[in-house]
């Protein structure tokens, strides 16, 4: 997600490894991000397995979408692998932290299989104890 933020995403790597001093600059519009993962049933308890199923995707994803146990059936629809994991990540960025967790929340609900949730907490604090 930093990565992505930065004006040069290649040259600040690089500049890390050599050592030399960084020049840090984030693209416009860009100050915040926020992921929210969709999460298949039984996550995290890697002993379950369920059965493949179909995933779902609505017409106007307008952030970041990372697949990662999702695989492409022979018909050419998308479906999870039956491993309880994550099914993709929304990540969404903006230039103040609300906005960013308000697109990832907007487009977190456009990825469906069933079974799958995820959370409802990020971006919100519960420190100190008891502020919720």
């Amino acid at each position: 997600m930093l990565l992505r933020m930065l004006c040069d995403p290649v040259d600040t790597p690089r500049r890390t490894a050599i050592d030399v001093p960084l020049v840090i600059g984030t693209r416009d519009g860009l100050r915040f991000g926020c992921s929210v993962s969709v999460l298949s049933f039984g996550y995290p308890y890697e002993e379950l397995r369920g059965p493949e199923m179909p995933v779902e995707i609505d017409d106007g994803i307008d952030c970041d979408l990372w697949w990662n146990d999702v695989a492409c059936a022979e018909d050419g629809t998308l479906r999870t692998t039956g491993r309880p994991s994550r099914i993709a990540d929304v990540v969404a960025f903006g230039p103040e932290l609300r906005t960013a967790v308000d697109r990832a929340y907007a487009n977190v609900g456009r990825v469906r299989a069933g079974g799958s949730y995820h959370r409802l907490d990020i971006g919100t604090s519960l420190w100190p104890p008891g502020s919720e």
